[in-house]
């Protein structure tokens, strides 16, 4: 049954795409101002899109986080989802919200926001049912989860507008052909990496020291830290509770898991492995009986009511013959070292206080273990005296980037008037959105210099300096274009038929740069 959403779409889809032509192609074509590079121009660069400004860096990246978590929920790895958020799904996606709020459509209810995230990949198992326990991983392992439930919601709102624009199977006027054009366009680039080499005073003046120190104070708070004590159920504790296996228990283990005891994809014959399969068997229970007394050992001290450090604590832990392994006390954004341990199971001991100090059991090498909070130390601010190179380090390098700014503000005004210098190393490239050649670039641009690059792509002229791109390490990169070739006279090719036909077709999966690449990143010709 359609929904309200879906009903309402259905029954105004014929002013729909005039409303999208009027609200947002006609203010898009009369609102892009010049393309960005290097003219010399003070205007500050602004980027909006749909409603959106993407001028702020940290707003742009936001919104490419919240795509790629969107495509994740929907069953996409981490670098696949990155990869088609920066590369055409993060505009599309802000086009569908975009219209949206000009619809005014509804937020969806409780219930149908609990159906819809049943629906979600990411929770599914393989076959294709909702698991709960992956939904509840996902759920703490967000900060905010006020922050999940609103993606939640547009992602809600998105694929309703999606699914009821496929049932008008219909494409905007010349969208066929823009999407064709940003395809097929071919850009013949050289690329200038500038490094940071600027160089600062080793010394500075106590007084200066102190200042820096007293205005980011917060920049060298010593982050609270969890002192804990790991304890290990040992296997090896437990060997004399095994009880002797039967041929017929054996034999039903290793039909139970056949698949581990193949050798080059065949099964040997039970006889002839059955020391393995004893050996597995045992492996097997031993780790049983020792997660059974883990869990026992936790049950009793939350049922007496014992008191971490207490004689009848220590005594309790004897009796268990734990071993007991101290860890050096460390922050939820370290990466603390040990060999037992992975960080994920470390971070669970900031869930827990001085009531609840013992966290679930979880598997070991050889056994199980419990982590013991044995307190919180506070963070603090420390003396300048204790952190006096973390800070003078700081100085030169913020020092340093102040230099280096001004330093790429008159390369861009020596680049408005020169097309290449004699100090230039420049390497070459050809790019396109056919070929989505840009894994090169990832040695020389971070990820969101590449979301810069994808974004300004379209706008790049012939003979012109664009930049400066967030570089890898302490770098920037300018990239000058030698050659753009762009598609023409190509409407009535069997190409560009075969293409428009599966633009329409394709339209539910969202995968090529059609409305994204031209009407975002692409100048208007």
């Amino acid at each position: 049954m359609l929904s309200a959403i879906q009903k309402f779409l259905e029954r105004n889809r014929r002013w729909l795409f005039v409303f999208l032509l009027i609200v947002i192609i006609v203010p898009f074509v009369f609102t892009i101002g010049n393309a960005p590079g290097l003219s010399g121009g003070h205007k500050t660069k602004s980027l909006k899109v749909f409603g959106y400004d993407l001028s702020d860096r940290k707003d742009l990246q936001e919104q490419a986080v919240r795509s790629m978590q969107s495509l994740i929920l929907q069953g996409e790895s981490d670098d696949r989802a990155w990869q088609a958020a920066t590369s055409g799904y993060l505009f599309y996606r802000l086009w569908l919200l975009s219209l949206a709020q000009n619809l005014r459509l509804p937020e969806p209810n409780d219930e149908q926001l609990q159906a819809f995230i049943r629906t979600r990949k990411r929770f599914l198992n393989e076959q294709g049912e909702f698991q709960p326990d992956l939904y509840n991983a996902f759920l703490k392992a967000w900060t905010m989860p006020f922050l999940l439930k609103s993606l939640m919601i547009e992602d809600y709102q998105c694929e309703q507008l999606q699914s009821a624009l496929e049932g008008v199977g219909s494409l905007l006027p010349g969208e066929a052909e823009q999407a064709y054009r940003t395809l097929k366009t071919t850009y013949d680039l050289d690329y200038w990496v500038v490094e940071n080499k600027e160089q600062v005073p080793e010394a500075v003046r106590d007084a200066d020291l102190q200042a820096y120190f007293q205005k980011h104070l917060e920049a060298f708070r010593v982050p609270q830290k969890a002192d804990v004590t790991l304890l290990v159920f040992n296997n090896h504790h437990y060997r004399s509770q095994l009880p002797t296996p039967s041929d017929a228990a054996l034999t039903t283990y290793f039909n139970q898991h056949s698949e581990a005891f193949k050798v080059n994809g065949a099964l040997p014959d039970f006889s002839s492995i059955k020391s393995k399969v004893k050996a597995a068997w045992e492996t097997e229970q031993l780790k049983q009986l020792a997660g059974t007394a883990a869990n026992q050992l936790a049950t009793q001290v939350y049922e007496q009511s014992l008191t971490l450090g207490s004689a009848e604590w220590k005594q309790l832990i004897q009796s268990y013959g734990v071993q007991c392994v101290a860890i050096p006390p460390y922050a939820q954004t370290d990466n603390p070292q040990s060999s037992q341990v992975s960080k994920e199971v470390l971070s669970r001991a900031f869930d827990l206080n001085q009531e609840h100090f013992l966290s679930d059991p979880f598997p070991l090498n050889e056994g199980v273990g419990l982590l013991v909070l044995n307190k919180f130390i506070p963070s603090y601010i420390p003396d300048l005296s204790s952190v006096r190179p973390s800070v003078l380090a700081a100085i030169k390098k913020d020092k340093k980037q102040e230099l280096f700014a001004q330093k790429i503000i008159q390369i861009k005004h020596l680049l408005t008037t020169k097309a290449q210098a004699n100090s230039m190393h420049l390497e070459s490239i050809v790019l396109s959105m056919e070929h989505m050649n840009f894994q090169s670039l990832s040695k020389v641009l971070t990820r969101n210099g590449l979301l810069e690059l994808l974004n300004d792509l379209g706008r790049f002229k012939n003979n012109q300096w664009f930049g400066a791109y967030t570089g890898i390490g302490d770098s920037v990169v300018f990239f000058f274009c030698k050659n753009k070739i762009v598609p023409q006279n190509f409407v009535k090719s069997a190409e560009f038929k075969a293409f428009s036909s599966r633009l329409l077709a394709e339209r539910k999966q969202v995968q090529s740069q059609a409305v994204a690449q031209e009407l975002i990143a692409a100048e208007i010709n």
